[in-house]
Order: structure tokens, then sequence, then C-alpha cells
């Protein structure tokens, strides 16, 4: 299986690879979509990590991870949707507004 965040130059940041799949790789959070041209797609990123704590036993002491697992899928499903929906989510404001997102985020666990 191919490496996805090896098929495209770091200053590109939307791309087709071989398959008619639109990759699109924003600039925060590690976020890549795979957009397929006759609908649907994939999400990855790195918004977990973000949120990390130092270990196990901290996580265990502080949030909800149910609750913090649950808002990073929706923000994730959220970027995708509006993707496959056809809204340029590689504006900069869409990406300050993803930013915005996750530090309300962050601030309220």
């Amino acid at each position: 299986m191919r490496d996805v965040h090896n098929i495209f130059n770091i200053k590109e940041r939307k791309m087709e690879d071989n398959y008619g799949i639109e990759v699109i790789k924003l600039p925060c959070y590690g976020i890549l979509l795979n957009l397929r041209k006759n609908g649907g797609g994939g999400i990855s990123s790195n918004l977990c990590r973000y949120f990390e704590l130092p270990n196990e036993v901290d996580r265990a002491d502080c949030c909800n991870t149910a609750a913090l697992e649950t808002a990073v899928d929706v923000i994730e499903s959220l970027v995708l949707a509006h993707a496959c929906a056809g809204i340029d989510i590689q504006t900069p404001a869409y990406i300050k507004g993803i930013e915005t997102t996750v530090d309300a985020l962050a601030n309220n666990l």
C-alpha cells in the first residue's frame, strides 16, 4: 500500500493521484483528505495527538477521553462533509475556523 503522505510536493496542498482520488493536505493538525470523484472520501489527522497527556495516569485523571474522541470525530466529519459538498476547505478563513474550534475544545476540557 502506498503512503499517501509521500505522493505530493510539500508546496502543493491539493492534487489528484493516479486513481482519480483528489488528495488535500491542510496546513493544520496533519489533516489529510482523500476525495473520490463519484462522492465520498476519507480523512485522517493528528488531532488526537494534539490533546495527548504525558502519561496514562494523567489521562485517566483528566477529562473523559470518550468525549474527546467524539469531539475529534465530529471535527473530522464536518471537514470531510464540507469538502465533499464542494466547500473550499483550503481558504485561510476555513483553516482559522478549524484552529479556533480546536483551541476552544482544548480550553473546555
